[in-house]
């Protein structure tokens, strides 16, 4: 499954509710972070790493795809606290390996591999103009969480947000996540806007002090932070499970179609 995490105003929480999604997500079930915000990619400074691959370097092995087949696993990082994390440019000149053969590849690659493992990619704030790699990795995901302040302007911006997404993602089931801020109730905001709210993501910032030094060293986290994981972890992988099972009936139904227009050919012969 490919799960796209992002915001519409400002950046609420995106980060951080990825990375503890990555770091709760089920122990015999492994996933990638992908840390591909383009305005943003901050999280080798926060954790205080030096990272010798990431995302740009992976870029630069899909420029040469004749060479070999690129793995996602070759350009990640595992942290201390498990999480495999593809490291984001940092501030890294990213437009000289960027251009549209290399976007397609980096989407390719990342919906393949997520068929095998699950891939969690930080798009930080949607661009209001095309902007690659993020609207192109936005089209290949299977699920999308939108953190959203739950303030009037934060709903507002959801509601704008959400429109804009429908003209990028056509299939993609969208969640949305109220981010720290109380003020509209999640039923409030999912009768209006016709979005499924998951619970809140906590304000923690003991929480998210330890979820960060996890990374740098292994160490327990937060149970406020765990729990929410835990729980939009189990929504995802119902989700999941609900999109095989409904494309399990997709082709079930085409090769019934195709077996009775066989039939009927041969009838007619």
């Amino acid at each position: 499954m490919l799960i796209g995490c992002l915001s519409f105003k400002g950046s609420p929480g995106v980060t951080t509710g990825a990375l503890s999604i990555a770091r709760y997500w089920s122990a015999d079930k492994a996933a990638f972070l992908v840390e591909a915000d383009p305005f943003g990619g901050d999280l080798a400074a926060k954790l205080g790493a030096s990272p010798g691959v990431g995302l740009w370097s992976l870029v630069a092995d899909l420029r040469y795809p004749e060479k070999h087949e690129s793995q996602l696993q070759a350009f990640s990082e595992v942290l201390p606290n498990g999480v495999n994390l593809v490291f984001g440019f940092a501030g890294r000149p990213k437009e000289q390996a960027l251009d549209d053969n290399v976007h397609s590849r980096l989407c390719g690659l990342l919906k393949k591999e997520s068929a095998e493992t699950d891939v969690i990619v930080d798009l930080g704030r949607l661009s209001p103009v095309p902007c690659q790699p993020q609207h192109g990795l936005l089209q290949a995901c299977d699920a999308v969480l939108a953190f959203f302040d739950a303030s009037i302007e934060g709903v507002v911006g959801l509601g704008h947000g959400l429109a804009q997404l429908k003209g990028i993602s056509t299939h993609a089931t969208v969640l949305g996540v109220p981010a720290f801020r109380s003020g509209f109730g999640s039923e409030e905001i999912s009768t209006a806007l016709a979005l499924e709210v998951l619970p809140q993501l906590p304000s923690d910032p003991k929480g998210v002090r330890a979820l960060y030094r996890s990374c740098a060293r292994a160490s327990s986290g937060s149970k406020k932070l765990s729990r929410w994981s835990t729980h939009v972890v189990q929504v995802l992988t119902r989700q999941a499970q609900v999109d095989a099972a409904e494309c399990a009936v997709v082709v079930s139904a085409d090769a019934d179609g195709k077996s009775e227009g066989k039939e009927d050919l041969e009838v007619s012969v």
